[in-house]
């Protein structure tokens, strides 16, 4: 794992998804630290022509060896630590974290130019 968090982000995340994002993390056991756990995203598949994500929290010292990291600073409230796996990272470069246009669709979408 890099110990070293970049400025480079690989992909943005709405303001309505780090929203619900910061919930779920903060009700996490250690979540509330902002320095503990990171958002891991990885592209685990393809379906069609869209590709599938796996998404959870993972401990930052327990990253992969060839994640990319950076942060979304704010207060410490709202600062979330991000990553994205090495393999995963040309094929998330541009992508946004967002939540359903559909507000009856539960979760987060990742709107990704790439395919």
């Amino acid at each position: 794992m890099s110990d070293t968090l970049t400025a480079e982000r690989i992909m943005e995340v709405s303001d309505s998804a780090l929203t619900k994002v910061l919930e779920v993390r903060n009700s996490q056991d250690d979540g509330e630290d902002p320095t503990t756990l990171a958002l891991f995203i990885e592209v685990t598949g393809v379906s069609g022509v869209d590709y599938v994500y796996d998404l959870a929290f993972v401990p930052v010292d327990e990253l992969p060896d060839d994640s990319h990291r950076w942060s979304l600073d704010g207060e410490a409230s709202t600062s979330l630590q991000m990553a994205v796996g090495g393999e995963s990272r040309t094929k998330l470069a541009g992508a946004t974290l967002d939540l359903p246009n559909n507000p009856i669709q539960g979760g987060l979408v990742i709107r990704n130019p790439n395919r």
